[in-house]
């Protein structure tokens, strides 16, 4: 993050983030301040940190990622290959009886 850098622009606009500009980095103290007066340090979290966001930007990235080196090795005979750990099958699958659903992973790739 640089000075003046927008979390909410940057963060595809998710709504906790609206209000938060860079005001300063400091690397010796390891913190983050804004302009709204907010500060953090390394390590910390503030607002709505669940995993939906924070997975959210994280498959964003990297399906973003893939399609850039998939451009540059077109032609060249290789295959982008990319991959996802997952925590449990849940994640990606649900499977209610005979019926197969997406997961909250899978439902977040789609939109994606």
């Amino acid at each position: 993050m640089e000075k003046g850098d927008n979390l909410y622009a940057k963060c595809g606009e998710l709504d906790q983030y609206q209000g938060y500009v860079v005001s300063d980095t400091n690397a010796d103290d390891g913190t983050l301040s804004f302009t709204n007066r907010v500060t953090l340090a390394v390590g910390d979290a503030f607002g709505d940190v669940t995993d939906a966001v924070l997975r959210r930007p994280q498959i964003r990235e990297a399906i973003q990622a893939r399609f850039e080196k998939e451009t540059q090795l077109i032609g060249k005979g290789i295959k982008v290959l990319t991959l996802f750990f997952i925590d449990e099958v849940a994640q990606y699958r649900v499977y209610e009886g005979s019926q197969e659903k997406l997961g909250e992973y899978a439902a977040i790739f789609e939109d994606e």
